[in-house]
């Protein structure tokens, strides 16, 4: 049947002049003839639907014996129910044919009466308008014909159109009462902006009559496409007579009538497809008209028609629900939420630059309406808690905006942040996960945006975190937080996706609140002076980090989280590296620095991973791998901090520079030697063999020293300190050895930390 249906929708296509022909005929080839035709070719399908279910007669008695068959023991008598079988196809074949048949027939009175009628009505009104707009540019007619004609033919195709209606051709009568209601619409809108022909109140009135009388006959129809075709004409109206000038309080006044009219329709009908329509419109051509006109002076006029836009589709999704006190579906809470959106952007497009404490009070006044809207679903709709929450939701989001809107924060980005938990909490409360995935998909968008509209965070000197920038972007990853705890709650509900989103939010948001604060940090400290305290600050900042992220692992038993705080950690280590690559500042204490807190901070947090991790107990596949390549990085790391502080110390404090580098030398040799002695000391303690020939290694790599470096290049009695330091320590670890013989011994046969 779908190979069928493609072959006649290719026939279709191809023969569609042909098809128009005959859908000319059927539908204006006279009212009775044509409605008899239509009777008898109903009655013939009864008819046959008829013989269908009785058959030729002989089938009725044939069940007595088939019922009477399985009561006689004899199996082989059982088997006569298979020879009904055979009659099927035969009793198929036939209605197979008269099914194809009526296939045909359906496609091609849909392509004929319907198809074609929509897609000729939009193609002739848009041919019109073109023509009618050409002849006006080439003054072929003057304006009061012009409006003349034009509400002439609009009442003709009305009229048409409604007695098409009622002789039962509903496709052609739609398509003719929606294209002359937009042809009414056109010329009354000309009238009064275009020719000044009407003044503002009498095109007004004459727009709420054309509106009234539409809708009417779209109730009095039930007909969806008169009110589609209506509106969209509507909306088109000013596209296609469009001058190029500014006609604010005209097109605004103008798309209030419309969509006061959809306001009035969504009371009785619940024709979501209308107010999706008229929202898109109206959105697209407030934005067009914002984009090419909007300037400071025009403000007031702006959040004016705004407010009444706000408040029109406020109520419109929820109007029938409300009327017949039935349960609110979420797409309507979609529509609510974009509402929204909408207001507050334009709201904040236009205050932002003088007069940004205004937000919080526009802020305010949504969030009492979202109040209003849920005081009134607990009055009309008994029992429905969830779009009562729902208007809760949005009440508090726009109420916790308030007050860091009033204090001058962004807000796009509190928006979208503040909107992606609520969708999240929504799309869990109503069981629908495209929602979930919206407000994740709205996250990631508020994540990319404050890269794009805040970045870098400060262009001069500021207030560390007390400052609306810092405010503004910080609220993404607290929101993605928010997100992932809302996942985490409702994580039975929660899909594969949803668990993948959890993960997502709340890595990425700590990754990302990690970013802002660095920046935050750093940018202050270098407006100040502090470029290397700063440089150091953002190193431990980085480290504390990768520990959080490890101890949330724990908490959650999410390896993932565990795995993902090693990225902090190699940032930490980096920057590390980078504060150890410059000069330190005067004066300079050895350890006692915010230099080697930093570094110390990283190495810490590179044991932290084995250490509270029990010895590796909790470590499968390549987490193990990860963390092992962690700990033996921060073994030589340490050593590789601790000669540098002596070093460093010894360098920049001693003079003259040759018995600066002498103590210098001397100094590393013995720091060797005490880490090699703390190493088997620990690996005796752990029961790892490892670290003990690591350990022992390194006494070796020391003695090496001293005989290739120390002996050449440092003076005599710093010479003699190294060398006893290190052989006090070489014997010290001698001696530990020959007491632990035994403890070796025992360990050989068992196992030791690996």
């Amino acid at each position: 049947m779908v190979e069928l249906i493609g072959i006649a929708f290719a026939l279709m296509v191809i023969g569609g002049s042909i098809l128009g022909i005959i859908a000319f005929f059927l539908v204006l080839g006279g009212g009775k003839p044509s409605a008899s035709r239509g009777d008898i070719v109903a009655i013939k399908r009864r008819l046959s639907r008829l013989e269908e279910r009785l058959g030729p007669g002989e089938p009725p008695p044939e069940p007595t014996p088939e019922a009477e068959t399985p009561a006689e023991p004899p199996p082989p008598e059982s088997t006569p129910p298979a020879e009904p079988e055979p009659p099927e196809p035969a009793e198929k074949a036939e209605p197979a044919g008269k099914r194809l048949r009526r296939d045909w027939a359906r496609i091609e009175k849909k392509a004929g009466q319907q198809w074609l009628t929509w897609v000729g009505v939009m193609a002739l009104l848009v041919g019109l308008g073109f023509f009618v707009k050409y002849a006006f540019e080439q003054q072929w007619i003057g304006p009061t014909t012009r409006v003349a004609l034009g509400i002439l033919a609009g009442i003709g195709l009305v009229a048409g159109g409604h007695r098409a209606l009622r002789r039962q051709l509903r496709p052609l009568g739609q398509g003719l009462i929606g294209g002359g209601l937009a042809v009414l619409y056109l010329s009354l809108f000309a009238a009064f902006s275009l020719y000044e022909l009407l003044p503002q109140p009498a095109a007004f009135g004459a727009m709420v009559l054309v509106t009234a009388g539409g809708l009417k006959l779209a109730l009095l129809h039930d007909a969806l496409p008169i009110s589609f075709l209506a509106v969209l004409g509507g909306l088109l109206t000013p596209v296609l007579l469009s001058t190029g000038e500014d006609a604010r309080d005209a097109l605004f006044g103008y798309l209030a009538v419309l969509n006061a009219g959809v306001l009035g329709v969504a009371v009785f009908k619940r024709w979501r497809a209308l107010d999706v329509l008229a929202f898109i419109g109206t959105v697209a051509l407030f934005g067009a008209w914002f984009v090419q006109f909007y300037e400071p002076p025009a403000m007031l006029p702006t959040l004016g028609w705004l407010a009444v836009f706000y408040v029109i589709f406020l109520l419109t999704p929820f109007a029938r629900h409300m009327r017949r006190r039935t349960p609110i579906p979420l797409e309507r809470f979609l529509l609510a939420l974009a509402n929204a959106t909408f207001a507050f952007v334009i709201a904040y497009l236009v205050l932002r630059q003088d007069h940004q404490r205004v937000l919080g009070f526009i802020a305010l006044i949504m969030s009492a309406a979202y109040l209003g809207m849920g005081a009134m679903t607990r009055r009309r709709i008994a029992g429905e808690s969830r779009a009562l929450f729902g208007f809760l939701g949005l009440a508090v989001v726009f109420l916790t905006l308030a007050v860091p809107v009033h204090l001058g924060l962004h807000g796009i980005t509190l928006a979208w942040a503040a909107e992606g938990p609520v969708l999240i909490y929504l799309g869990y409360r109503y069981r629908y996960e495209p929602v979930r995935m919206a407000g994740f998909a709205l996250l990631l968008l508020a994540g990319v945006w404050q890269f794009a509209a805040h970045w870098p965070l400060h262009a001069m000197l500021f207030r560390p975190f007390l400052n609306t920038t810092f405010g503004s972007v910080i609220s993404v990853p607290v929101a993605a937080g928010v997100a992932a705890l809302l996942h985490e709650r409702h994580a039975g509900a929660g899909t594969a996706r949803d668990r993948l989103c959890k993960l997502f939010a709340a890595l990425g948001g700590g990754l990302l609140a990690l970013v802002i604060v660095h920046a935050e940090v750093r940018s202050y400290l270098a407006f100040i002076d502090r470029d290397f305290v700063g440089l150091a600050a953002v190193t431990a900042l980085w480290a504390a980090g990768s520990a959080l992220y490890l101890l949330g692992g724990l908490r959650w038993r999410s390896p993932a989280a565990r795995m993902a705080g090693l990225l902090p950690l190699a940032v930490a280590a980096a920057l590390g590296v980078l504060l150890y690559s410059r000069g330190a500042p005067e004066p300079f204490a050895p350890v006692a620095n915010v230099r080697f807190a930093a570094g110390l901070l990283v190495i810490l947090a590179a044991f932290a991973y084995p250490f509270l991790l029990s010895g590796g107990r909790e470590l499968q596949g390549r987490e193990s791998t990860a963390v092992r390549v962690v700990f033996w990085a921060g073994v030589p790391g340490l050593l590789a901090l601790l000669s540098a502080e002596s070093y460093r110390y010894c360098i920049e404090t001693i003079t003259p520079e040759r018995t600066a580098r002498w103590v210098a030398l001397m100094s590393v040799s013995v720091v060797w030697g005490l880490y090699a002695t703390a190493l088997l000391v620990v690996g005796f303690r752990r029961r790892f063999r490892a670290l003990r020939l690591v350990g022992l290694g390194l006494f070796g790599a020391t003695a090496v020293k001293l005989v290739l470096v120390d002996i050449a290049g440092v003076k005599q009695v710093y010479r003699i300190v190294a060398f006893v330091v290190l052989g006090l320590l070489m014997v010290g670890a001698a001696y530990l050895y020959g007491r632990a013989e035994g403890y070796i011994l025992d360990l050989a046969g068992g196992r030791e930390a690996s």
